[in-house]
């Protein structure tokens, strides 16, 4: 490092310069030239390494090692000589805070011994991982003849059941990136080109449940690539690899983004580098610090290693602002929701529904419910008011049945039927009784006269018309005597006048002056069964001046 030997790990300064007092001695062998090397940071200050070597310093080491804080071996991490791992089972690290280290798709105690108890049921090559709050691990990778490898698993290193990836990756993929936001979602970088069936060239984010997330739409991508990528605090995503253009723009292996997938032009990188960038880290203050195999920078000299200056004004023209594309804003619109800024930082929102949902399906005309129960279609209109139609009284919604309109009681003896205003179909009855009197005792199924001396036991049916049962079915001369009718002894003399009253009663005058030996002068009331009618006031009459009963004003008189 700057003219120093370094065998394959250094420490800076926060200027660049070389730290002397982290010496490696003669560092890291490594029997392949391209195996990679991963760093881990304790709290501590001590350095976790792990890669393809076989050696440090002159000592020999298989693929995981502990350096204490200037450069030398950490003796009490007793996983360090002889680890016996196999050339994959090397991989990037991962610290959980009760002190064990995740090393691809192993996971040791924190004095480096292997913890048997976390078996993850998966192959391939692990290359990035991230671990989230809850203590649950993502791991992604490249295929040992298959395709990608993308998981999450539980802490005690179960496949996590919940994270469904669908199709995930197609075969001969490879994540080499992940980057965990703080909502639970996550970005991955590498070498595919589609997820879950969707296009998706070398960039994705997902859903905290491992489908695809479609907000972030990185149109065609990158045209070659990725190697590393870092969160931003304020949701910007730096992006670094092997690639040229992103979305058709050319950047040459590195770019950010904003976080709705689209480019921040205000991080202006130039010419950029013109090799692969390999690393990034991020910087308390926003800066980033890049390493690879270039030897420049935008046209200045950078021999691997660079620090970018990674300021940037947001949609406000904050510095570093919170405001950025594809995060909450106010558009000043009550008619829209869900307000975002555009990758051109404009504020805009979804248009709010009849029913106050931003973008949603409920608009006028659509179905709804007004929550009155007396109308039925019910539908927004114009105005977004919920409103139906008046259910009639036979329950069509906006039929003619209405209370006031014509309809059938069912009863043939009303008239002018109309629902009333509790949809009760209800006619107007005969005025009075079958004889037309208010309050009138002459009702169907009561005694009347049909004025017909051929019948007798004359009713009103129930349409008020009066007929009897003819009597033997022919006229009197021919019928013989009504057995129902019986006077006892009769009358002692004449009986000269008679008339039938509309109850079937039969009022008598004559002669007589007793009736089956009951003193009745001149004049008797009998019942239509020929008894004796209760005694009346005496009236003084003579014969032919009693008048004749209604309805018939018949008359029938003795010779």
């Amino acid at each position: 490092m700057n003219g120093v030997g370094r065998g394959r790990i250094a420490r800076l300064n926060t200027d660049g310069t070389l730290d002397a007092g982290f010496d490696p001695g003669a560092g890291f062998h490594t029997p392949f030239s391209g195996s990679s090397v991963h760093i881990a940071i304790q709290s501590n200050g001590q350095v976790l390494v792990t890669g393809g070597f076989d050696a440090y310093d002159g000592i020999a080491i298989d693929k995981i090692v502990r350096l204490n804080t200037d450069g030398s071996i950490d003796p009490s991490f007793t996983g360090a000589p002889g680890g016996g791992f196999d050339a994959e089972e090397g991989g990037p690290l991962l610290l959980q805070p009760d002190g064990k280290i995740i090393m691809g798709r192993k996971r040791l105690n924190s004095d480096g011994s292997l913890d048997a108890s976390f078996a993850p049921p998966i192959s391939g090559w692990v290359i990035a991982n991230a671990l989230q709050p809850d203590g649950k691990i993502i791991l992604a990778g490249g295929p040992e003849g298959g395709s990608a490898i993308f998981t999450r698993l539980l802490p005690d290193g179960s496949v996590d059941p919940s994270f469904d990836t669908g199709s995930g990756f197609t075969n001969n993929n490879w994540v080499r990136a992940v980057a965990l936001q703080p909502d639970g979602r996550m970005v991955l970088a590498g070498e595919f080109s589609s997820y879950n069936g969707v296009s998706r060239n070398n960039i994705v984010r997902v859903n905290a449940d491992g489908s695809l997330d479609t907000s972030f739409d990185p149109g065609d991508g990158f045209d070659l690539e990725v190697r590393s990528l870092v969160l931003q605090p304020d949701g910007r995503i730096i992006v670094a690899g092997n690639f040229n253009t992103y979305n058709g723009s050319n950047c040459k292996n590195i770019v950010r983004l904003y976080p709705d997938g689209s480019i921040d032009p205000s991080f202006d990188t130039g010419t950029g580098f013109e090799q692969t960038v390999y690393a990034l880290a991020l910087q308390a203050d926003g800066n980033v610090v890049v390493g690879g195999e270039f030897i420049s920078y935008n046209g200045t000299g950078r021999n691997r290693i660079a620090r970018l200056l990674g300021g940037g004004v947001d949609c406000l023209g904050v510095p570093n602002g919170p405001a950025l594309p594809g995060t909450a804003c106010d558009d000043g619109l009550a008619t829209t929701g869900n307000d975002v800024y555009g990758s051109d930082c404009v504020c805009s929102g979804l248009l709010l529904d009849c029913a106050g949902v931003p973008g949603g399906s409920a608009g006028p005309g659509t179905p709804c419910d007004d929550g009155d129960p007396g109308t039925g279609n019910d539908a927004y209109d114009a105005n977004c008011l919920c409103a139906g139609l008046l259910i009639d009284c036979e329950g069509v919604a906006g039929g003619p049945a209405l209370p006031g309109t014509a309809c059938d009681d069912g009863n043939p003896s009303t008239t002018d039927d109309l629902y009333d205003a509790t949809c009760v179909c209800v006619g107007t009855p005969p005025i009075g009784d079958c004889e037309g009197v208010p309050g009138g005792t002459a009702l169907p199924g009561t005694p009347c006269n049909d004025c017909d001396p051929t019948t007798f036991n004359d009713i009103y049916d129930p349409n008020c018309v009066c007929s009897g049962v003819t009597i033997g079915g022919t006229a009197f001369q021919t019928a013989g005597l009504d057995p129902s009718f019986d006077p006892g002894t009769g009358f002692n003399d004449v009986a000269g006048h008679m008339a039938l009253q509309p109850d079937g009663k039969v009022m008598l005058s004559g002669r007589f002056t007793a009736f089956n030996g009951t003193t009745k002068n001149h004049i008797a009331r009998l019942n239509s069964n020929g008894s004796w009618m209760r005694p009346m006031l005496p009236v003084s009459v003579s014969q032919g001046s009693l008048p004749a009963a209604s309805p018939c004003n018949r008359t029938a008189k003795w010779s």
